[in-house]
């Protein structure tokens, strides 16, 4: 009889287990998967929308507001020296509504289309880009998919093929647009769909085109322009190039340098990532520690089978083999089962993430690192999981096996295990002190927090007889003999039990820490809500996804809001970000940015903010 045998022989008699085990494969392979997945599809579709924004440009003018300027401005960069090209454009955030119109009214039609999810109308949030194409060429490079151009006069949109598959939108459907700030509403038909010029795998992102003098008219900017975007030379000196732009230029323009974008971008999706990917350490440190509990059960409890096969000639080598196989076996079934359940899970964290960010987010990137990670990740934790059982299975001997409880369940702890989760533990608290007061970045926030879980996993061996303990005597009065007997058998058990039990933290910690996590952010936003804004209601311009300034709303807009019924008052705040600042350190000069908020503080007497030094105005 093959030994394989006897493993066919204990999932059939154990499908539970076997279940539970192979379970916690596939959700540990399944969150690695959909995390890596979701992660570089939403990441590259948010680069490549400002590089479809950006394009060539190395350096990009606005106001320092974030307001219009006169579009004059664009002749007195295009002499500066050094540089190639000035290309004028508008770009604001605005809302997009696209609802398929079907041909009759049927009964029958509306009612296929109210059940049909994927017909719904799409309303979401995307750059509008009013461009010159004639000039436009010089700074971002894209081909006509389907449909035509547009020309000056022409009042018609430009979306990226894939965007516009996504919305099942096709030529001729009529596309909505709600200007962010004055509220202009306007329906233009798809002129034709775009993809990038080098033809990758992802859409640009959100991004609309429309012809710069149609954009004008959207945002009531007639002759008005808000960013340009200048191409150098190649080996032009940029600092040069920027300071002879800051002598031509009006005083209320700033110049940033291009590349911010992606910039913006990480930090836009580090919060969430980063997130996903604490979310994913746990789940794999998880799966292993049920794994390892599954698999010490099974030995336990075959461990009369196991001697019987050592005493009729079964070497140990044989018996850490037979272990071994059950562990790959599970281990390959749950990777198929996990890559499987990852694709579903990506797909769904894509549109939870396209929600947060409010932009369109194309169909999921298939790369070749889910399948690398995915096969590693499963196989890895089935191996980590199973070799000490494995290997405590082989040290068996016959006559041992044949007895009750193995010799190593009720031993003490090695010192060396309580010594290694001691050191585990001190530096997970230490690494994760370091990322809260900024002395190492925030990415090592994740590992720090693993390890620290993994060092209190290994130190509950060396407290679970004191902790059981004072457990049972606080719980006697209720358990009485049967609280005695289980706190026996716990000990009596002691791997098992600190195994379980460091399940039971971890599964607990990571729920905990989720949750309060989200419970701070909320209290802390309200928090700041109170003390600073002060206000019921709060009305401002669409935030841009793909530039870090906000439209500025016309001045006379809050006389508007004051006619509402119901508005007694109104604060009018601007907000200027990015502003640059130059001071003097050690003798040298620096150049710092910062944000500058502008209040009138109608809403109260006194600004609701900590004064930390100095006079209150």
């Amino acid at each position: 009889m093959r030994l394989s045998t006897f493993t066919a022989r204990e999932i059939r008699n154990r499908p539970g287990r076997a279940i539970l085990t192979l379970l916690s494969i596939v959700i540990g392979v399944a969150a690695v998967v959909s995390v890596s997945m979701a992660v570089t599809t939403s990441r590259q579709a948010f680069h490549n929308m400002y590089q479809m924004v950006a394009g060539k440009a190395t350096l990009i003018i606005s106001s320092a507001g974030g307001g219009y300027f006169d579009e004059d401005v664009v002749e007195k960069v295009q002499g500066v020296p050094g540089i190639t090209a000035a290309v004028p454009s508008i770009q604001s955030a605005g809302n997009v509504y696209f609802e398929k119109k079907e041909a009759g009214d049927k009964e029958a039609d509306k009612k296929a289309k109210a059940d049909d999810d994927h017909d719904a109308p799409v309303k979401t949030q995307m750059q509008i880009l009013g461009i010159d194409l004639k000039l436009d060429k010089k700074v971002r490079d894209f081909d006509l998919a389907s449909g035509k151009y547009f020309s000056d006069d022409d009042e018609g949109v430009l979306l990226d093929s894939n965007i516009a598959q996504s919305m099942k939108a096709q030529l001729g459907d009529p596309i909505t647009i709600l200007a962010s700030v004055r509220g202009r509403r306007r329906e233009y038909p798809l002129l034709g769909t775009v993809r990038p010029h080098e033809g990758g795998a992802v859409a640009s992102g959100g991004v609309v085109f429309l012809s710069l003098p149609e954009s004008q008219k959207l945002f009531g900017a007639k002759g008005k322009i808000n960013f340009i975007h200048v191409v150098t030379a190649e080996h032009a000196d940029l600092d040069q190039v920027e300071k002879a732009l800051l002598a031509k230029l009006p005083a209320d323009l700033k110049i940033d340098r291009a590349g911010l974008g992606s910039k913006q971008a990480e930090e836009a999706i580090l919060p969430t990532e980063q997130g996903l990917q604490l979310g994913t350490a746990l789940s794999f440190v998880l799966a292993v520690f049920i794994i390892l509990n599954t698999f010490l059960m099974n030995v336990s409890e075959r461990r009369r089978q196991l001697a019987i096969l050592r005493a009729i000639g079964a070497t140990r080598r044989q018996i850490i083999g037979l272990l071994l196989r059950e562990g790959l076996i599970m281990g390959v079934l749950g990777t198929i089962f996990g890559i499987a359940l990852g694709f579903v899970g990506a797909y769904f964290l894509t549109r939870a993430m396209e929600g947060l960010f409010q932009s369109k987010i194309p169909a999921l990137i298939i790369t070749p690192v889910p399948f690398v990670l995915g096969p590693l990740f499963g196989m890895g934790m089935s191996m980590i999981g199973t070799y000490f059982p494995a290997r405590r299975a082989g040290l068996l001997s016959p006559l041992e096996g044949m007895g009750g409880t193995a010799k190593e369940d009720s031993q003490p702890v090695h010192w060396l295990t309580t010594l290694i989760g001691a050191v585990i533990t001190l530096l997970g608290v230490l690494l994760l002190a370091s990322c809260i007061f900024g002395l190492l970045p925030v990415t090592m926030a994740v590992t720090s927090s693993v390890a620290l879980m993994i060092g209190m996993v290994l130190l509950v061996p060396s407290v679970l007889g004191p902790l059981s303990k004072a457990v049972y005597y606080l719980l006697k009065p209720i358990l009485r003999i049967e609280g005695r007997l289980a706190h026996a058998q716990l000990l009596r058990r002691r791997t098992r039990t600190a195994l379980t039990v460091g399940v039971l933290f971890i599964a607990l910690a990571m729920g905990l820490g989720l949750g309060n996590t989200i419970v701070d952010n909320t209290r802390d936003i309200e928090s700041w809500y109170k003390r600073t804004l002060s206000c019921d209601l709060v009305v401002r311009a669409t935030m841009p996804s793909a530039t870090g300034d906000a439209e500025r709303m016309p001045q006379e807009f809050g006389a508007e809001l004051l006619k509402i019924p119901g508005v007694l008052k109104i604060d009018p705040a601007t907000y200027l970000s990015k502003v640059k600042l130059n001071y003097e350190k050690g003798g040298k000069t620096e150049t710092t940015s910062f944000t500058i908020i502008s209040r009138e503080f109608n809403l109260s007497d006194q600004a609701n903010l900590n004064l930390v030094n100095g006079d209150q105005v």
